[in-house]
């Protein structure tokens, strides 16, 4: 089972995995629990330090108005042996997004990310069918995805993703890390 982080690093798409400073883990930990608190319609309690991060969390919320469908939900899918942890899936007025919230800065490798999400979300049957009870009169598709970026000003930057090729990437990444697995070329362990 690869993660979507994995299989972009493992295949050269990503920069290997850098060691995070205990700052910026407890930095996205409060910001990604920021973003569930307003999903959930909660405030979000943070420390002082990450304030301009959750108030540009909460400007994106407010003038998105998102609905949401799930946040910070981890989907498995044992067939595709691929994993990960979508930050928020959300109806932005008629169009379902699929969206990760950012507080580094933009790489080239963001647009594959999102592709390993939508992979995961389209394939998966229990978001498929909240985003159908959740859908609006109007709705769109297909899923699109999305980058919510964080500088840490109170600001945010919206950013879509639309490369058709991002997807396809993605796949051929993930299936030649599950052939290279396959035929003991590639030892792998997730870490969580």
């Amino acid at each position: 089972m690869f993660r979507v982080s994995s299989v972009l690093s493992l295949s050269g798409l990503a920069d290997a995995p850098v060691r995070m400073s205990e700052d910026t883990r407890t930095r996205g930990t409060a910001v990604h629990a920021a973003c569930e608190a307003f999903a959930e319609g909660c405030d979000a309690p943070y420390d002082r330090r990450y304030r301009g991060y959750v108030i540009g969390m909460y400007s994106w919320f407010e003038r998105f108005e998102p609905v949401v469908v799930a946040t910070e939900q981890r989907i498995v899918n044992r067939e595709k042996r691929l994993t990960g942890r979508i930050d928020l899936v959300a109806y932005i007025g008629n169009r379902p997004t699929v969206i990760d919230v950012k507080t580094g800065q933009k790489a080239p490798w963001h647009g594959l990310q999102t592709a390993g999400y939508l992979d995961l979300v389209t394939n998966d049957q229990g978001i498929t069918e909240l985003l159908r009870a959740c859908a609006p009169p109007s709705a769109m598709l297909p899923i699109q995805r999305a980058i919510v970026y964080l500088p840490g000003n109170g600001r945010y930057q919206w950013v879509v993703h639309d490369n058709l090729q991002d997807s396809y990437i993605f796949r051929s990444a993930l299936a030649l890390l599950c052939w290279r697995a396959d035929h003991g070329m590639l030892e792998y362990t997730d870490p969580k």
